[in-house]
């Protein structure tokens, strides 16, 4: 019997090549916002916190918070999602069997899957874990409504400290005003010239 080297049988896989490739673009996203991270001792100054004057201060400050400090609140943000993750053991098993599930029909199952005499494409078995995902998390289990509960938390604590934080010692340059998401899209979009 002859022996095979490893990750030999995954070389020709397209999904293996699609995953390796999903990971890459992951590692990237990663690198971009820590470059983008502001220090944290900046991010929590005390001295640096003041109730504003007005509705408009308020909305001023928090976009030009976030726009300043949008890595520091976004690691925020997954911080107090996986928190409350982390508080449901049960919908970390929910979605720990739904990875498992993706996992198996993309990358450990070899042979076409076959439903009433016809072969499932790639499209249609992702449509087909895509709506199986959405009924497990959203109505079959409490594990959206935890994701959500999070994702609201972290928000509603986001912008309640990007409305009291002074940002008048803040340096934005044109290249860094660019949205709250924008290292996972690769460049900063630059608006058109008029």
């Amino acid at each position: 019997m002859a022996a095979v080297a490893p990750g030999a049988s995954m070389a020709g896989n397209p999904s293996a090549s699609a995953v390796r490739s999903l990971i890459t673009k992951v590692q990237e996203s990663y690198a971009a916002a820590t470059a983008q991270q502001r220090p944290w001792n900046e991010l929590i100054d005390r001295s640096s916190l003041a109730k504003p004057e007005s509705l408009n201060d308020a909305l001023s400050r928090i976009r030009k918070n976030l726009g300043y400090f949008r890595a520091n609140y976004l690691g925020i943000l997954i911080a107090v999602v996986v928190l409350s993750m982390l508080w449901n053991p049960t919908a970390i098993l929910w979605l720990g069997l739904l990875g498992s599930g993706w996992v198996y029909v993309f990358m450990v199952r070899t042979e076409p899957i076959i439903v009433a005499g016809r072969t499932l494409n790639e499209r249609e078995k992702f449509l087909g874990m895509v709506v199986i995902s959405v009924v497990i998390v959203f109505g079959l289990t409490s594990v959206g409504s935890i994701l959500m509960s999070g994702v609201v938390i972290g928000a509603v604590a986001i912008t309640v400290h990007a409305a009291f934080r002074v940002p008048d010692d803040l340096f934005l340059d044109d290249s860094d005003s660019a949205g709250f998401l924008s290292f996972l899209g690769g460049r900063p979009q630059m608006p058109p010239a008029l």
